[in-house]
């Protein structure tokens, strides 16, 4: 297989897109329904920026447009008797999401936490009785950013041996099978003698892009997405992944909700649009977003892209819920109730766009 150096100029295409719209219906395990919307705003220059600090923190874009919201994200139980575990994902502070205030959560937690690779997790432990509605909820604020990077390939430096990402996101997971041979062969047939880490990461995505030909319910593995040349966006996304980490950059998965609407919106009635994307991580820049399932259905350049109206709820593999949950999951956008993400009961999230 052959990879052609991408040509910058290509990226601009998203100016001049005014919409992206991407809708399917939910499907089975760790289901989501995304429909994706986005006004792109006028592209910046982000400048490289270098740090001495361990972890290095991902330099804050310098202008953009930041898009703030109010929101409640609930889950009303009604099938479940006795003793009863909910976790709910909780907003943390990103480079591309700031401004978290957490209003208020209903009932009361049992514990509300930062798990190891810094996504926060509000516990609840409760007895409830088989038809009578229990509701749990978290209201917070946040602001979401809309940009696009732009990445001066000689300005990228080189990866230090004691940054975390490099021991934390090279591996293989459940869903990330980098060390599998036909990812590292793949990878490795794309970026030939590439050396350069952005321009790696420019080939992979391209390569996601082309190989893959559209939705599949139920494939979100990388290896599996690679075979089939289809996926849900959690292949996509962990084939890009994999695909990155196979030839030295490091790479993880985002999850949260896209297509931020005001209103109240329910997951039963396919109105709450979860989904999974990707971010690469660049000495001197730090963590940069790409989604190549956006890009694969809309013919859309999403590769340094962030959208003002995504919600991140997680980030990273084997995300650690603890309180007797003794193994990790692949992500952490949805409730988890008693060790399994709930998709039956009524989930909901009610939007209300605020002035930045």
């Amino acid at each position: 297989m052959e990879a052609k150096r991408p040509s910058l100029a290509w990226l601009l295409v998203l100016a001049a897109v005014g919409t992206l719209l991407v809708t399917w219906s939910p499907p089975g395990v760790a289901a989501t329904t995304c429909e994706i919307t986005s006004t792109p705003t006028p592209f910046y220059e982000y400048l490289p920026l270098v740090s001495n600090n361990y972890p290095r923190p991902t330099p804050e874009p310098p202008s953009g447009t930041w898009y703030r919201y109010r929101m409640t994200y609930s889950i009303t139980l009604t099938r479940y008797d006795g003793q009863t575990k909910v976790w709910m994902p909780v907003p943390v502070h990103w480079n591309t999401q700031q401004g978290i205030q957490v209003i208020t959560y209903d009932p009361e937690p049992f514990d509300d936490f930062i798990e190891s690779q810094g996504n926060r997790i509000v516990f609840w432990e409760t007895t409830l009785e088989s038809g009578v509605p229990a509701l749990f909820s978290e209201r917070f604020e946040v602001s979401s950013l809309q940009a696009q990077w732009q990445i001066d390939e000689d300005s990228v430096g080189s990866y230090d041996p004691a940054d975390p990402a490099l021991a934390n996101y090279l591996g293989s997971t459940e869903y990330i099978q980098t060390d599998h041979q036909e990812i590292q062969d793949a990878a490795t047939d794309v970026v030939g003698n590439e050396s350069n880490p952005y321009v790696k990461a420019r080939l992979l995505f391209d390569f996601v892009v082309a190989h893959m030909n559209g939705f599949s319910p139920g494939i979100n593995d990388a290896l599996g997405a690679y075979r089939a040349r289809q996926g849900e966006c959690g292949g996509y996304s962990h084939l890009f992944i994999a695909l990155c980490r196979a030839v030295g950059v490091p790479a993880r998965p985002v999850t949260g909700i896209a297509n931020l609407q005001e209103g109240e919106h329910h997951w039963a009635e396919g109105e709450v649009g979860t989904h999974v994307w990707a971010e690469f991580y660049l000495p001197n820049y730090g963590w940069v977003p790409a989604d190549p399932i956006v890009t694969d259905l809309n013919g859309i350049d999403t590769f340094g892209v962030s959208f003002g109206n995504r919600l991140i709820l997680s980030k990273g593999s084997d995300i650690e819920l603890d309180h007797g949950m003794a193994w990790g999951i692949p992500w952490f956008h949805m409730p988890y109730v008693n060790g399994h993400q709930e998709e039956g009961e009524d989930l909901m999230l009610s939007v209300e766009m605020l002035d930045e």
